[in-house]
């Protein structure tokens, strides 16, 4: 501005209000500068907003006035401020388009309930008011002026208040709870099997075989190794004495030859259920360790055999020193009753059962800070560099980063210039903290320079996924010993120095169990066992047992999606190390810490059996109630009143039984509005709401029903028969009848066995011999050798309904997954827009006959296919091995002159097409990725090893319906353990189509990618 601006500036009056007057069309004014000190003389009656005001926080404010901008109007860039965002899950079933307006309030009563609800209401709007510093609203709530001057301290301290609350409430610990009169008995009645290692000749496994061998009634004894083989050969040869057993006491005490007679029994086919006896395996209080790091890592492996073997696991049980003859009775009362406590410590003073309880912090001890050097393990990685750089905020130290690529590992230059920056003084070494002498001469190295280590961070380890059953002895000691060796080496170099902190990055895999993490599990639990007994030598030593940290190479997008609906939300960096802070400053020696949402986690955690390790826990608790209830009381009321009624009188109470849990878990306000006939699938269900179904209708009537028991029965009405049949004990006759012959049930408890060589063949890639050898055991299968001979009923089922042409019909894959699942992504986008059913292929049900050959299953197939197109334009859609069907259906509806209008092939190999390879990534990434989805049992699995076969040699015939083709952008990645997929992995297809590529893997594009692959089909369709 010139001189003469501001002279006049300063001699005549200011005329703000004829300025606003001169702007009518203005709806909105922003104050720019350093307080409101105009926007309080404008009128009411246009919005004014301040951007900045004294004394309050300037970004705060900034994003406030941002808010009511957008609110009155004004378009904000809102990602540019707050980036790409994420996606938040949504409800699986489609939107229902009701509204939930907000009633008026009502007017309190006198009563208590009432005044309790309007203080708690006025609470929270007074709270949130001083979180945001509002004071318009705390004067409208009747706060007094004076409160202004104090509301920054205030909003500061709720801040602080909420972070401290949220942080205490992911903390947790391990207690010993007496049971009040334990039982006691002289003698267990039965045979039991009684192993014990090779070679173990100790004297406490000596009295305990001696005490063992007096309270079991008979005692078949067994010695095995760590040859798994041996140990089944072993085991036969017992069973031959023994084929009724009571049980199986083991009394290993090293985790790798447990896992070992843990998969020989199961290779024996043995059901008895396992204890696995301890000797000094957990501390149960302060001044008591444990004695055996080792024998407390079987805790671990046992924790996770009862996730993934349920049905054969008795439960863990730690002896004492000396075996005198109360706790002789005890541990004969412990074996000879109900299979509930799993997980319990057998002492002088009586029985001790373990248990999760929450744990707020403790008042500090100390406000720790590194004075020396501070040694990392895994140093290099995400969970050791955020280590680094808080202990480089609280004092300037001297680091030591351990990796085995060392200066190499990536990002690994990068921390250290920004640790550096922060005043520290860094070191990278490459060196395998396993090595004892290398550590050794580091920590003498280190203390020659005059810079000994005062404190050791160790968090190195690597992760694992696979099933127990599955595991080779080799891939369980890598994954065990990468969390152990170096552990037990920094122990031993440590042992006799000054060292202020010795901590251990442990997991809950250790402290409740994790399924397809044994060798994980068993090292956590190792390394609490560590840590205790440490400290009882007076030494240094925290074990912190981990959830699931955000910011870590562990947790990928998927895994973190995977993770979250599992129950366990990953933790931020910064609220997880604020954690390990208060873990430190008050000396705890163990602790847990994980933000969990229990609800979630129970539902598949508890669906197999209880665990009263977790019930003490407020959250877990609510639940016990309501199940306990509706199991007992409830269900008995439930049979006592069908046994009044007439069969219609049943059907039409199982109905309402069966839509009441449907609507509860899916969160439909009326349950009349399913109807009987409605395909459960397009209500929405995914895997996780299917088991809470089933564990619903299991507590309502005490039956144990299938996991998948909404895919394989898909309607209201076919669960309604199938739970009739069950109640009143007919559906076995009722399987045999259909069937004929009934072989399916002589073979059904072949399941696991069959299951397991499928597993264990086809992850070689060798999917002729899986064709070959399921084809053959399918000769126990029904055949049907003609449309008329066909499973009766529906053959379709609808997906998704939208007023687009031409509908889609979609085949499912030859694959060990439910049928419908294959499509749900691909459906939640065609909701609305077009018409996605799916024809079911014949044979994956238990009861269904097979078709006699290709041309029988194709005429099935097309028949089912103009009966769901009724008439209307269609389009036919395949996926995977799916393709071989859609193609030949084409073919066969030209023939009959009811042609599609187009076919769609998604990423189609031909039979043959695939290297053994890629076959070998394909079946992992289906059956151990993601084994959630997967159903292995002899029904599934002959199925489809009988269809693959029959296709064995096919090639497309030419067709002239349009084709549209569409491969995915990446390659499936397979197991992580095998060297990459290398050479040419997209599959080609030898007739004329429209080439298409979306993003994704061969998994993905009808998973997570499905929006993509749909919206392509979609648009395709139109244009044809």
């Amino acid at each position: 501005a010139s001189a003469e601006y501001w002279l006049d500036h300063a001699r005549h009056a200011v005329r703000f209000a004829d300025a606003i007057q001169e702007m009518p069309a203005v709806d909105l004014f922003l104050e720019l500068g350093p307080d409101a000190a105009l926007t309080p003389l404008l009128d009411g009656d246009r919005p004014a907003v301040a951007t900045a005001r004294r004394d309050k926080p300037e970004a705060l404010t900034l994003l406030q006035a941002a808010g009511r901008a957008h609110a009155h109007g004004v378009a904000m860039d809102w990602p540019a401020l707050l980036g790409a965002g994420r996606r938040v899950p949504l409800p699986t079933y489609p939107f229902q388009r009701q509204t939930y307006w907000l009633g008026g309030t009502a007017t309190p009563t006198a009563s208590n309930g009432a005044r309790s609800g309007a203080r708690n209401s006025q609470e929270e709007r007074f709270w949130a008011a001083v979180a945001q510093e509002d004071e318009q609203t705390l004067t409208s709530l009747g706060a007094p002026a004076e409160l202004a001057p104090a509301l920054p301290a205030l909003a500061r301290w709720h801040r602080a208040a909420r972070w401290q609350s949220t942080l205490d409430s992911w903390r947790y610990r391990i207690v010993w709870q007496p049971v009040a009169e334990p039982r006691s008995v002289a003698q267990v009645p039965g045979t039991w099997l009684v192993v014990v290692q090779s070679g173990d000749d100790t004297g406490e496994t000596t009295a305990a075989l001696r005490v063992l061998t007096r309270i079991l009634a008979d005692t078949v004894l067994v010695e095995t190794g760590t040859d798994r083989e041996e140990a089944k050969a072993a085991l036969v040869d017992a069973l031959a004495d023994a084929p009724m057993l009571a049980g199986v006491v083991s009394l290993i005490q090293h985790p790798d030859a447990l896992l070992t007679l843990l998969q020989a029994l199961g290779d024996a086919g043995t059901g008895a259920r396992l204890w696995c006896l301890t000797q000094g395996g957990v501390g149960t209080s302060d001044g008591e360790a444990p004695r055996s790091a080792h024998a407390g890592a079987c805790w671990g492996l046992g924790l996770v055999a009862a996730l993934e073997h349920p049905d054969r696991w008795g439960g863990l049980l730690d002896l004492p020193a000396r075996l005198g003859e109360r706790a002789t009775g005890r541990l004969a009362g412990i074996l000879a009753g109900d299979v509930v406590e799993d997980q319990v410590a057998l002492r002088d003073s009586g029985v001790l059962l373990r248990r999760l309880v929450q744990a707020p912090a403790l008042p500090a001890a100390r406000a720790w800070n590194p004075s020396g050097t501070v040694l990392i393990t895994g140093g290099t990685g995400s969970l050791g560099a955020h280590v680094a750089r808080w202990l480089a905020e609280r004092a300037k130290c001297s680091f030591v980063l351990l990796s085995r690529s060392g200066p190499d590992a990536p990002g690994a230059a990068e921390l250290v210039d920004e640790l550096e920056k922060a005043g520290a003084r860094v070191s990278v070494v490459a060196a395998d903290v396993a090595d004892h002498a290398r550590m050794s001469s580091l920590a003498a190295e280190l203390a020659a320079r005059g810079e000994p280590v005062r404190a050791v961070f160790h968090a190195a380890g690597v992760g694992q996924n696979t099933a127990l059953m599955d595991m080779s002895l080799e891939e369980f000691r890598t994954v065990y010993s990468a969390k152990i060796t170096g552990a037990t080496v920094l122990d031993e170099v440590f042992d006799d120095a000054e060292i202020d902190l010795f901590v251990l990055f442990s997991s809950v895999s250790g402290v409740w169990g994790s399924g397809r993490y044994a060798g994980y599990a068993a090292g956590n639990a190792y390394l609490d066992a560590l840590a205790q007994m440490r400290r009882a030598r007076g030494l240094a030593a925290t074990s912190v047992a981990w959830g699931v940290w955000a910011d870590s190479h562990m947790v990928t997008p998927e895994a973190e999606q995977q993770y979250r609906r599992r129950g366990l939300i990953p933790m931020p960096a910064s609220e997880a190390i604020a954690s390990l802070e208060r873990v430190l400053d008050a000396d705890e020696l163990t602790a847990v810490v994980a933000d969990m949402d229990w609800d979630l986690f129970m539902t598949g955690y508890g669906a197999a059996r209880r665990r009263p390790l977790l019930e003490e826990l407020p959250q877990v608790r609510a639940r016990r109630p309501q199940e306990t209830t509706t199991s007992a009381a409830d269900r008995n009321d439930l049979r006592g009143r069908l046994a009044g009624l007439s069969p219609a009188e049943r059907g039409t109470l199982l109905d309402d039984l069966v839509r009441a849990t449907l609507a509860e878990v899916l969160g439909h306000t009326d349950p009349s509005a399913i109807a009987l006939d409605q395909p459960l699938v397009e209500l929405g269900f995914d895997s996780l709401s299917a088991v809470q179904v089933r564990n619903k209708l299991g507590l309502a009537t005490g039956l144990s029903l299938p996991a998948m028991l909404v895919f394989d029965h898909p309607t209201v009405t076919a669960v309604r028969d199938f739970l009739a049949a069950e109640l009143d004990g007919a559906g076995h006759d009722r399987t045999a009848q259909k069937t004929g012959e009934g072989h399916e049930d002589l073979v059904s408890g072949a399941d696991e066995s069959f299951a397991a060589i499928y597993r264990k063949v086809a992850l070689r890639g060798r999917m002729e011999e899986v064709e070959d050898l399921l084809g053959s055991a399918s000769g126990l299968r029904a055949r049907f050798s003609g449309a008329s001979e066909a499973p009766d009923g529906t053959r379709f089922v609808r997906l998704a309904t939208g007023g687009q042409g031409p509908a889609v019909i979609s085949f499912p894959p030859f694959a060990p997954v439910e049928q419908t699942l294959q499509f749900v992504r691909l459906a939640s986008f065609f909701r609305d827009r077009r018409d996605l059913s799916m024809v079911t292929v014949p044979g994956f049900l238990k009861g269904e006959p097979l078709a006699e050959s290709v041309d029988v299953l194709i005429d099935v197939l097309a028949e089912s296919a103009i009966h769901c197109a009724a008439g209307s334009p269609f389009a036919l859609l395949g996926y995977s091995s799916s393709g071989w069907l859609a193609h030949c259906v084409t073919a066969r509806m030209e023939a009959l002159g009811t042609p599609a209008q187009g076919l769609v092939l998604l990423d189609t190999y031909l039979p043959d097409g695939m290297s053994v390879a890629l076959r070998q990534a394909m079946t992992y990434e289906v059956n151990e990725r993601r084994s959630r989805f997967t159903k292995l049992n002899f029904t599934t699995i002959t199925a489809l090893g009988t269809y693959r076969r029959m296709f064995r040699g096919w090639a497309p015939q030419p067709v002239s319906t349009p084709t549209l083709f569409i491969r995915p952008e990446e390659c499936i990645p397979g197991d992580p353990g095998l060297p990459p997929l290398t050479g040419e992995w997209r599959t080609h297809w030898p007739l004329p189509h429209t080439d298409a590529t979306v993003p994704g893997d061969h998994c993905t594009i009808v998973a997570e990618n499905a929006d993509a692959t749909a919206a392509l089909v979609h648009d395709w369709l139109d244009a044809l």
